[in-house]
């Protein structure tokens, strides 16, 4: 979970409601819909006529304003000074900027449907994910990394995070931009010299043509939507598809497991399992010792929970 007091420099929750929600990414103030706050009041209504940039009809529209004081004053002591008494320079739309997480830096876009190039409640994932090669046994120079598949991994987040903790990691999109997006992600962030797979494929192929060649994997890790189309033009529907794909990738992990990681941003899978059926989660339970699950969440600059998806944790 991110607090005002656990977030970085590059990120803020400032406000939600209505069903959207006023985020900073570095200088820039978002604007943008959020399902997850229907029927939820504003905190801070005055804060959002200081937006830089809005999606209006799954367009964006940009200004340049100040930003509030009074969004400085309840910015957490870490951000002290970050946000007070400056202006937002005008920006083009489209022009990049960067998210920056320890050493990972991912280039931030306006895209349709108001998405930006990064989730911040996945950096809980992140740091997870990093923290998993340390709990492996000890083993000789010699030995090869860890491996690791991300499917759905749109623009490399859980992969760079991976790969800069020692995984060699096979990265699958189908979508042929997001996967470029990822690659650039690396150079930007120093770790395209990694070993890293760049796949533009469905997921369900993939992971089917794995199992054939007999590929196997010490992490896996999924962030399916909702619906979406694979390389190909296969229709994917989370409902319809979900319990297969994670069957199909039991059979891919290794004699030694270290991991899988299931999120998604459905407001029905929950940790009863929603529609998905119990037999699935028994058999990857089967793999490893311990399970974890919740909701994701974001707080803002008033102490509020915005829900953000579900994180199915198993691990070793």
């Amino acid at each position: 979970m991110l607090t005002p007091n656990s977030q970085h420099a590059d990120y803020q929750l400032i406000d939600f409601g209505r069903g959207r929600k006023l985020e900073r990414f570095g200088e820039r103030l978002l604007d943008r819909p959020c399902p997850a706050a229907d029927g939820i009041q504003q905190a801070t209504p005055k804060s959002w006529s200081k937006a830089t940039h809005r999606v209006v009809d799954k367009r964006w529209e940009t200004k340049e304003v100040e930003f509030p004081n009074e969004l400085a004053g309840a910015a957490a002591q870490n951000f002290e000074g970050e946000i007070n008494d400056t202006t937002s320079p005008k920006h083009e739309v489209n022009r990049s900027w960067f998210f920056r997480w320890n050493d990972l830096s991912l280039s931030l876009k306006t895209s349709p449907f108001g998405h930006v190039g990064v989730f911040p409640e996945q950096v809980e994932n992140w740091a997870w994910l990093q923290k998993l090669v340390k709990n492996r046994s000890t083993h000789s120079a010699e030995d090869a990394p860890p491996t690791a598949l991300n499917l759905f991994a749109y623009t490399g987040g859980s992969t760079l995070a991976l790969a800069s903790a020692g995984f060699a990691v096979a990265h699958v999109d189908a979508s042929k931009p997001s996967v470029q997006w990822a690659r650039n992600n690396a150079e930007d962030s120093h770790l395209a010299h990694l070993p890293i797979r760049w796949i533009i494929d469905d997921a369900r192929d993939f992971v089917q043509r794995e199992a054939r060649r007999k590929n196997r994997y010490d992490v896996i890790v999924l962030d399916p939507p909702a619906f979406g189309h694979g390389a190909s033009g296969k229709r994917w529907e989370l409902d319809r598809d979900l319990g297969g794909l994670i069957l199909d990738c039991c059979s891919l992990l290794s004699d030694r497991p270290i991991a899988m990681l299931l999120t998604g941003h459905s407001p029905i899978l929950s940790m009863e399992y929603g529609p998905l059926p119990k037999r699935v989660f028994k058999e990857v339970s089967s793999h490893f010792v311990s399970a974890d699950s919740k909701r994701a969440s974001l707080i803002d600059l008033k102490g509020r929970e915005l829900d953000c998806g579900y994180i199915f944790r198993w691990f070793n």
